[in-house]
Order: C-alpha cells, then structure tokens, then sequence
C-alpha cells in the first residue's frame, strides 16, 4: 500500500514541481548570458544612450533572475506544505482518512515524497548557481574556470588536511538529513496547527514551524558551541582543527536524523490519536 501511496504523492508533486526544477536552470542560463552581456557593455565603457539603456535592461534581468533562482528552493517547499495540508487537512483529508490506510503509510508516502522532491529542488539550485558564475562571470571564455581554482584553494584551507572525498560524502549525508528534518518538522507543525486551530489551521502550522525551528536552531547552535570548544579544548592545533571538520558534519547528522524521528513519532501519534477532521 504504500508503494500506491507513494506513487499517488510523488505524482502529485511531480505535476507542481517539474516545470519549477526544469525551470530555475533554464532561468539561469539566460541569466549567465544577460550577465555576460553586462559585463561586456560595462568593459566598453559607452556613453551611448541606446547601450546605457540596454545595460540598465540586462542588469535588471540579472537581478530578477538572481531573485528567481534563489526563491526556487523555497517555492518548492512550499508547495510541498500545501500538498500536505490539503492532502491531509482540508476537504480531501476526510477522504483519506476513511479509506482503509494505515496512519504511518500514510505518514510515510508524505515525508519521502517530500523529502525527495527537496533534494530534486536543491540540487536544481545548486546547479542553476553554477550554470550563473561558471558561464556569466566571463567574456573570454566559455566557462570561468578561476572559479573552480578559487574554491579548490578555499576548501584545502577549511578543510585543515581532512579527505577531501570522505568529507564531500559527509556533507552530502547531512544535506540530506536537514532535509529530512525540514520535511518531518513541517509535517509536525501542520498536523499541530489543524488540531488547535480550526479556521487558520494552515497559519498556525506556520506559526508552530517557525517556533519549532527557532529551538531547534538554538539546541544545534548549543550543542556545536559545546562540541567545538570540547574539540579544542583551550588548543588550537592542527590536529584539532581537522578533528572538528570532520566530526561537526557528523554531529549535524545525528541531531538532525535524532529530532527528524522524535517529530515522525509525534506526528504519528497526533495523527492517530488527536485529529479531528470534523
């Protein structure tokens, strides 16, 4: 049943979120060629009204773009709350819950469709910002491979002589894992908001997220703050420093992956036990 039901959101979602994913890098390649553009008229230094005129136009798409491509990722969770809410929540949640489901099915079926249409979107953002600065940034060639320097330069120097490969696969992990406590904090804050309130239940899951992200937010600043000053412990060696580098990422995971479990619990619960859809 829950493969059904899995297929049944991700279907759902699909039709929302793929022209917004296939969207943002499309944006950002015509971002790259308006700022190239740009930067071409600004080297030529015209006091041509018709080229003043058309760099002001460039540079204003290149803002808006910019703006686009950065809401993306945002956009698409949105969206995602919506489809948990309404899903769940509103009048087609009275259907769902009287067919013959199991609550943590449908639970499940929510948060991983969620959850993998996050990581679609981030992913298409990260790529709509590499398409921008690899092949906006110059006019001389193709693709402005300094970039790639520069930020091989600054990851030698954060890394402090971790591995580079084992580091990358960590950091991966926890992207992941902040997106499965994004997607299950949000899941928690919605079913919250629709038992306490009755006519803003969509507003009150706001409230109850950013509540809940607010503690959250201040608990994982706590325990790093705690973690890198045991790390270092009044020294500030090398050994220390590659030690923290690559043991925060890990403890990022476990905070992440613990409290995305105490929210999936909860939620259940309040699922099964406290909603009332009347």
């Amino acid at each position: 049943m829950l493969g059904k039901l899995l297929k049944y959101d991700m279907r759902s979602l699909r039709r929302i979120l793929l022209p917004l994913v296939l969207g943002a890098p499309a944006v950002a390649l015509l971002c790259a060629m308006a700022l190239r553009l740009t930067i071409a008229l600004s080297i030529a230094e015209s006091q041509n009204p018709a080229f003043i005129a058309l760099t002001m136009t460039t540079s204003l798409f290149v803002t808006v773009s910019i703006i686009a491509v950065i809401a993306s990722p945002v956009v698409a969770v949105i969206f995602i709350m919506m489809h948990f809410y309404r899903s769940l929540y509103s009048d087609e949640g009275y259907l769902t819950f009287t067919l013959p489901l199991k609550t943590h099915d449908i639970l499940n079926s929510k948060i991983i469709s969620g959850v993998v249409w996050v990581v679609i979107s981030s992913v298409s953002f990260l790529a709509s910002g590499a398409i921008i600065v690899m092949l906006g940034t110059t006019t001389d060639t193709l693709l402005n491979t300094g970039v790639l320097q520069v930020l091989s330069e600054l990851a030698k120097e954060m890394l402090f002589g971790a591995p580079a490969s084992a580091y990358a696969v960590i950091m991966c992990v926890n992207a992941v894992s902040s997106q499965v406590f994004l997607i299950t904090t949000l899941a928690l804050s919605i079913t919250i908001g629709s038992i306490i309130s009755k006519k803003h239940k969509a507003l009150s899951g706001v409230a109850i997220y950013y509540l809940l992200n607010s503690a959250s937010s201040f608990l994982s600043g706590t325990v790093s703050f705690l973690f890198t000053l045991a790390a270092f412990n009044g020294s500030e060696n090398f050994a220390a420093l590659t030690y923290t580098t690559m043991s925060a990422p890990l403890v990022g995971i476990i905070f992440n992956f613990g409290l995305s479990a105490a929210a999936y619990i909860a939620c259940c619960y309040l699922m099964k036990n406290r909603l009332n859809l009347e």
